[in-house]
C-alpha cells in the first residue's frame, strides 16, 4: 500500500470513529488568509457519497478531486471578496463550514519620497499605511523616534504635522507601519524639503568711482531654496548671468541703478546698486589775509567737482556754520563766502574743505587781526617783611604787547632799568622782583602798563602785608576707638600766605596732652577757600575724656585755637566669644576669629576637647591670634567629641563657644549619613555668627586609616566668664593617646609656647 492510500485510509479511520460524514481541511471554524495568497479548501465524504463545495449558498464551479474521495477548492490570489463562510455538502445533505477571513498584511500604498513646503507654512507629511487589523505608524528623523510636541505631532490620519517650518526641519524622515503581533512591518523615507523664497544682497549697494577704474559688483544669496538662479539687469536688459558682475573701465553711460534678480520655485527677489561716475572735489583758491579789528572781512572759497560738492568751513579746529552770531555764510556750485566784522575771537586759521561724497580736498588761509592789548585780572600780593617777593602782570594783544611798571604819584618809584617782559605769542608777561621788603613803603599799590601799535592799558596790584591764619571751625569727631579718634575740621582764611601745617591738641585732666599734625604740602589754601580736612589722633588713653582744639600755621605764625570739642575714648574689655569655622577634613580644622577683641591687641584661644558620653579628660591647647588648629588623626572612630574655645587677653576671658564633630569610620553603618554642622546659642552678652559647612558622607568618605573621617559640628555656648576667671585647667586623655594636636599654632611652633598635655606631665 502507498503513502496516499495510507493516509486517506487514516482520515477514514478517523471520521468512522468521530462518526462524522464529512470533514474539510483547513479544520471546521475561522480561517485566515492574506490578501494576495492562494489557498486550498478540501473536504472529504466518508459514506461514499459525491459532494460539493457553496458559498453563501451557490454551488462553486472549479473543484477538482486531488485524491479518491477528496474534493478541493482552489482560491488564487485572494482579495477581499473572496472572504466569507464556503460549506462542503453531501447529496444526503450532510454538511460542513469554514468561515474564510481575508488578511491585509500592513502595506504603505501612498508616501512621496519628497514633499515640498513653504519655510513659516504648516506642514503635513502624507504616510497612508493600509493593512487588516489597520497598523499602527511610528515617525522617525535621524533614528530618533519623534515625539508629539506643540509644533510637532502626529494627527488621526497617521499623518505628520509640523507647525511653522524651519530650516531645521528639513531631512529625511522614517515612516513605519507594523502589527507587532504579527511581526509585520512597512517602511516609507520621506525627505521634507522646505522652500524659502529667494532674497539676495548686493555688494557694495552704492558705488563711486572715478571715471576709468574698474567696478566690481557681487550679488550674495542671503536665503532662497532650492538654490536660486541670479542676473545682472539695467533697465531690466540683462547685462550678465551670475553672481559677479565687472566693469574694467567704468563710463558715465555706465551709471545707474544696476539690478540683481534671483529666482526659484519659491518667487523671485532683487535688490539694486546705485552706481555713480564722478569727478572728486577739488578746492581752487583760498587766501590769507591781515585786517584790524572792526574792519568788514570776506574770506572767498572756489571749488569745483562733479557732482557739485558741499562746502564747510572750520575757524581753529571748530566748525563754523550758518546761524552763528555776525557770521555770514554764502554758497553756490563754484564758491563759498564767509563774510563777518573782524574782533580777536576770530584771529586764527580758516579751513576751507570741498566734499562731493567720491573725493574731498581742503586748503587753509591764515586770518591776522590787530587789537588793542587788553590786562588779565590778578589778586592782591601777600608777603612779610625781609622775604622777597616777585609781582606779576599778563597782556593780552596783537602785536603782543610791551609792558612797563610803575607807582603812583606820593609813592616810592620803580628805579630804572624796567625789567624786561617775556612773549609768548599774543600773550605778554612781566614780572617785578622785590628784594628788599624790610621798608614799609614797598607795600601798596603797583601800576602795570600795556602798550602796543593800537593803544594801551593798565592795571593796578597791591602789595600787601601777610597776617596769621584763621583759626580752623567746624570740629567733629567722626570715629573714635580706645586708642585713637579721627576729627575732622574745616580750613579758614590763610591769611594771604600758604598753610604749613595745622595741629591738633588733645587734653585730658590726668594726662598729659596728646598732639596730631598734618602738614599741608600740594595745596596753598588760597585766600577766601575753605578745605575740609581730617587728622587721625593716636597714642589716647582708654576710657579718657579728651578736650581737642586745632589751630592753623604759616609763615607769619599760629591762628589761635579755635572752639574746644570734648569726646570720650572707649573702655577696654574682656573679648566677645570667638567664631568657630569647622572645616571638614580627615582630620577636622578649627578656624577660630574675633568679631571684637575688647581692645587688647594680644590675645588667645584657650581650646579644650574630649570624647562625649563618658566622663573622659580634656585635652587642651592655646592658640595665638591667627586662630589656626588642626584636630588630631588618632581619636577613636565611630565616636562623637566636643569642645569649648574661649578669647583670653589681658582683661580678662571671653563667653565660650562650642564645637560638635563625629569621627567618622569606613564602616557607614557605624555613624551618621552625613556630616552636620548645627549653630548652637547658648547665654551670654555676644552673638556669635558660626559659618556653617555640610559635606556629604558619600563625597568625602575615603579610604583612611583606622583612625577614620570626622564628622563635625560647631555651636556657640555664650557663658559669659568673669573678666578675670583663669584659664581652664589641663587635663588629660588617655584613651585618645594625648598627642599634640598637629597643625596647632600652639603646638610646640614657633609662634606659641603652649602644647597639649597629660594629666600629671608638666606644662
Amino acid at each position: 500500500m502507498d503513502t496516499g492510500h495510507f493516509v486517506a485510509l487514516l482520515h477514514l479511520l478517523d471520521f468512522i470513529a468521530t462518526g462524522l460524514a464529512i470533514r474539510i481541511w483547513p479544520n471546521e471554524g475561522d480561517y485566515e488568509i492574506g490578501l494576495g495568497e492562494d489557498a486550498l479548501l478540501t473536504c472529504q465524504a466518508t459514506r461514499g457519497e459525491s459532494a460539493q463545495w457553496y458559498r453563501h449558498g451557490n454551488q462553486l464551479s472549479g473543484t477538482m478531486e486531488v485524491k479518491p474521495g477528496f474534493l478541493s477548492l482552489r482560491l488564487v490570489n485572494v482579495s477581499k471578496a473572496h472572504g466569507g463562510v464556503y460549506e462542503c455538502r453531501t447529496t444526503d445533505k450532510e454538511k460542513s463550514s469554514i468561515h474564510i477571513h481575508i488578511r491585509q498584511k500592513v502595506k504603505i500604498v501612498f508616501a512621496p519620497s519628497v514633499q515640498h513646503f513653504f519655510q513659516g507654512s504648516d506642514a503635513k507629511l502624507v504616510c497612508k499605511a493600509v493593512g487588516n487589523p489597520p497598523p499602527s505608524v511610528s515617525w522617525y528623523l535621524d533614528n530618533k523616534a519623534i515625539r508629539n510636541t506643540a509644533r510637532v505631532s502626529m494627527d488621526e490620519d497617521k499623518c505628520l504635522r509640523v507647525r511653522s517650518v524651519a530650516l531645521s526641519d528639513a531631512g529625511i524622515y522614517r515612516c513605519e507601519a507594523m502589527q507587532i503581533d504579527k511581526g509585520e512591518l512597512a517602511i516609507a523615507s520621506i525627505q521634507l524639503s522646505v522652500i524659502v523664497p529667494p532674497e539676495v544682497s548686493v555688494h557694495p549697494a552704492f558705488l563711486n568711482v572715478t571715471e576709468g577704474e574698474k567696478a566690481e559688483f557681487y550679488c550674495s544669496i542671503i536665503k532662497g531654496l532650492p538654490i536660486p538662479s541670479l542676473v545682472w539687469e539695467r533697465q531690466e536688459v540683462e547685462l550678465h548671468r551670475g553672481a559677479a558682475l565687472f566693469l574694467a573701465s567704468a563710463t558715465v553711460k555706465d551709471e545707474g541703478l544696476l539690478t540683481c534678480r534671483a529666482k526659484n520655485k519659491g518667487g523671485s527677489h532683487m535688490a539694486t546698486v546705485d552706481f555713480r561716475v564722478f569727478v572728486p572735489a577739488k578746492v581752487l583758491r583760498l587766501e590769507n589775509m591781515t585786517v584790524t579789528e572792526g574792519q568788514r572781512v570776506s574770506l572767498r572759497c572756489e571749488v569745483a567737482g562733479h557732482p557739485a560738492p558741499k562746502i564747510t568751513w572750520e575757524h581753529n579746529g571748530m566748525p563754523l556754520e550758518k546761524g552763528i552770531p555776525g557770521v555770514h555764510i554764502q554758497n553756490n556750485k563754484k564758491e563759498s563766502m564767509v563774510a563777518f566784522r573782524a574782533n580777536k575771537k576770530f584771529l586764527g586759521f580758516f579751513n576751507c574743505s570741498a566734499d562731493n561724497g567720491h573725493g574731498e580736498d581742503s586748503r587753509v588761509a591764515y586770518l591776522n587781526v590787530h587789537y588793542a592789548p587788553h590786562m588779565l585780572p590778578i589778586l592782591p600780593k601777600y608777603t612779610i617783611p625781609s622775604v622777597p617777593v616777585r609781582l606779576t602782570c599778563q597782556s593780552e594783544g596783537n602785536p603782543a604787547p610791551h609792558l612797563s611798571w610803575s607807582r603812583p604819584p606820593g609813592l616810592p618809584q620803580i628805579l630804572s632799568p624796567q625789567p624786561k617782559s617775556q612773549k609768548r605769542g599774543n600773550l605778554a608777561l612781566g614780572e617785578l622782583d622785590i628784594p628788599h621788603t624790610k621798608d614799609e613803603s614797598v607795600f601798596g599799590e603797583y601800576i602795570c602798563k600795556a602798550t602796543n601799535i593800537l593803544g594801551e592799558k593798565t592795571i593796578t596790584l597791591e602789595l600787601k602785608r601777610a597776617v596769621v591764619p584763621d583759626p580752623p571751625s567746624g570740629l567733629k569727631v567722626l570715629e573714635r576707638s580706645y586708642t585713637s579718634a579721627l576729627v575732622s575740621f574745616t580750613a579758614g582764611w590763610n591769611g594771604g600766605l600758604p598753610i604749613q601745617h595745622y595741629q591738633l591738641v588733645g587734653r585730658s585732666r590726668r594726662q598729659p596732652p596728646v598732639q596730631a599734625k598734618v602738614l599741608v604740602k600740594d595745596r596753598k589754601h588760597a585766600t577766601g577757600h575753605s578745605f575740609p580736612e581730617t587728622v587721625h589722633m593716636k597714642n589716647l588713653r582708654p576710657n579718657t575724656t579728651y578736650f581737642v582744639t586745632a589751630v592753623a600755621v604759616n609763615l607769619v605764625g599760629q591762628s589761635n585755637a579755635s572752639a574746644a570739642i570734648p569726646f570720650i575714648t572707649r573702655a577696654l574689655r574682656a573679648p566677645s566669644a570667638p567664631d568657630i569655622q569647622v572645616i571638614p577634613g580627615a582630620p577636622p580644622r578649627l578656624k577660630l576669629s574675633l568679631m571684637d577683641d575688647g581692645g587688647a591687641p594680644k590675645y588667645n584661644f584657650s581650646v579644650k576637647y574630649r570624647q562625649e558620653g563618658k566622663d573622659s579628660p580634656w585635652l587642651e591647647s592655646q592658640v595665638g591670634p591667627k586662630g589656626h588648629l588642626v584636630l588630631p588623626k588618632n581619636l577613636t572612630p565611630g565616636k562623637y567629641f566636643t569642645g569649648e574655645v574661649r578669647a583670653v587677653s589681658q582683661v580678662g576671658q571671653s563667653p565660650s563657644s562650642s564645637f560638635r564633630f563625629f569621627m567618622q569610620s569606613d564602616d557607614p553603618r557605624t555613624g551618621p549619613s552625613g556630616m552636620a554642622l548645627a549653630l548652637g546659642l547658648g547665654l551670654g552678652i555676644a552673638v556669635v555668627a558660626l559659618t556653617v559647612v555640610g559635606l556629604s558622607w558619600l563625597a568625602c568618605r575615603r579610604k583612611s586609616q583606622t583612625t577614620g573621617t570626622a564628622s563635625v559640628e560647631s555651636s556657640t555656648n555664650h557663658n559669659k566668664a568673669p573678666p578675670n576667671a583663669a584659664p581652664p585647667s589641663s587635663e588629660s586623655n588617655p584613651s585618645s593617646g594625648g598627642a599634640p594636636l598637629e597643625g596647632s599654632e600652639g603646638a610646640g611652633g614657633p609662634t606659641s609656647p603652649f602644647a597639649w598635655k597629660r594629666d600629671g606631665e608638666p606644662k
